[in-house]
């Protein structure tokens, strides 16, 4: 199957008009070994250069022209002929070269960039959810273990609390790990608030004690207010023993004991 030369239509053998354009195409043949024609010098430089055809393969000139090889054609520049044609080789060869390794490192390199960019986007929100929770249950253990050793003291202590100024000393015996009870690593910063009005206190002889506030986290009761670990607020440790968090300052519930059948 050719091509009409004017239009690129596709034509039988048979045809002598082009059935779009309507162009004469009697002379348009296909033999084996033979390009198609006729072609003028910069068609055929374009084919040689393009790998369609060598420079020995055989093409016309004009409609009735003789065939000639495509080298012919050009005359002196016959040589440049046969050198596109193997430039022509050549550059099809190119297209199945592999690449280089530095080719390779980049793009293996750009690969891991994307999948780390991607598997970062999917687990840091999990992973900071996760962090934060796993803080807040921390926080919320520490001043339950701080409660456990207020109680264990009221056991050795007449069921009293600690006495006001060193109450830290005081419960360091029954705590597992006292550098732990200070905010920040290793020990350094700020101590958990103590409420000194329930100083040398007992417990049993107050009414309010779910709400009555015994400590607190660093900050709580800071001059200014620190800014609260959490969006709930601070956590608060009750006489009765629960933690709970609120926003701060004097609405964490109360702070001084009351006696039973007092308003």
């Amino acid at each position: 199957m050719a091509n009409c030369p004017h239009c690129q239509a596709e034509l039988t053998e048979e045809a002598r008009e082009c059935p779009r354009c309507g162009g004469e195409v009697a002379w348009w043949r296909q033999r084996e070994g033979q390009v198609y024609g006729p072609y003028n010098l910069a068609t055929v430089r374009f084919i040689l250069e393009d790998g369609r055809a060598s420079a020995e393969d055989l093409a016309t000139i004009g409609g009735e022209g003789d065939w000639q090889a495509l080298g012919e054609l050009l005359g002196d520049s016959k040589d440049v002929a046969r050198r596109a044609s193997e430039d022509a080789g050549a550059k099809q060869e190119s297209k199945y070269r592999t690449w280089s390794a530095t080719g390779w490192i980049v793009y293996v390199g750009v690969f891991l960039l994307v999948c780390a960019g991607a598997a970062a986007a999917i687990v840091w929100p999990a992973w900071s959810r996760i962090a934060g929770e796993n803080a807040a249950d921390d926080a919320v253990s520490k001043l339950e273990q701080i409660g456990l050793a207020l109680e264990l003291h009221e056991h050795e202590h007449d069921g009293r609390l600690p006495e006001r100024g060193g109450w830290e000393q005081a419960v360091a015996r029954y705590l597992p790990d006292p550098e732990r009870y200070h905010a920040g690593a290793g020990g350094k910063g700020a101590s958990y608030w103590y409420n000194e009005r329930l100083a040398g206190g007992k417990r049993s002889e107050w009414s309010n004690c779910s709400k009555l506030v015994v400590a607190a986290e660093p900050g709580a009761f800071a001059q200014p207010v620190g800014k609260a670990p959490r969006a709930e607020g601070f956590l608060y440790l009750y006489a009765d023993g629960h933690v709970a968090a609120r926003g701060g300052g004097e609405d964490a519930g109360d702070f001084e004991p009351r006696e039973p059948g007092a308003e």
